[in-house]
């Protein structure tokens, strides 16, 4: 079903390029809850379908707008880091924005360093005349204000999830690798991921596609 999703795509891409008036960039997002698989799909989408297309496909992730752990402890949230209000919403709205209007410009954003649990500001760069861009995320689909705009920028979305039991473990593992110990894990996946995971679940209909992931 992965792989359908290239071709999928690039039908899409294709139509929207056939209409010769179009000067803006072709966005798709991929959604999904944490730990769903989405950033390895997109990297994976942004090398097949810059292969088909013989031209560069960049990935944008939502990731790069996370609150400082700092912001975070002052407004009592950073226990429930990942959730829609840890992150800088207005400011991730407001670069989707650019990136599908202004094609011809050398856009900077931001990326987030898991290992350091921080934002590097103008990691990456989108560069001019890019026409394919991947938004990666876990609230392209929230219907609540600023996010709800963020829908009507992407040309497509799609939506990534797993078992569930297979999605409990990945975060588990990844809480892990992070350096909690296994009742932090655990913690963290129960107050924060799972929740977050159910808010998402339930726009995952306004979704162009669905995929469900079955295996590791």
């Amino acid at each position: 079903m992965v792989f359908d999703l290239v071709s999928y795509l690039l039908g899409k891409y294709d139509a929207f390029n056939q209409d010769t008036s179009q000067s803006s960039r072709f966005l798709i997002g991929i959604t999904g809850p944490p730990a769903a698989g989405k950033s390895t799909i997109s990297a994976w989408l942004s090398q097949a379908l810059g292969e088909r297309i013989a031209a560069p496909c960049t990935v944008v992730p939502m990731d790069g707008f996370h609150l400082d752990n700092e912001v975070l402890e002052e407004r009592g949230l950073r226990h429930l880091k990942g959730v829609p209000a840890t992150f800088d919403a207005q400011g991730f709205v407001a670069l989707i924005k650019r990136i599908k209007l202004q094609r011809d410009e050398h856009i900077f954003f931001p990326l987030f360093d898991r290992s350091n649990e921080c934002v590097v500001p103008d990691a990456a760069c989108l560069r001019a005349g890019t026409r394919l861009v991947i938004v990666e995320g876990n609230y392209l689909l929230n219907e609540e204000e600023p996010w709800h705009q963020l829908r009507y920028h992407l040309d497509e979305i799609v939506y990534i999830d797993c078992d569930a039991d297979l999605l409990h473990k990945r975060l588990i593992d990844r809480h892990m690798a992070g350096g909690m110990s296994a009742s932090e894990a655990a913690q963290k996946v129960s107050c924060t991921d799972t929740p977050n995971a159910e808010l998402i679940r339930r726009t995952k209909n306004l979704a162009s596609k669905q995929i469900i992931i079955e295996t590791a």
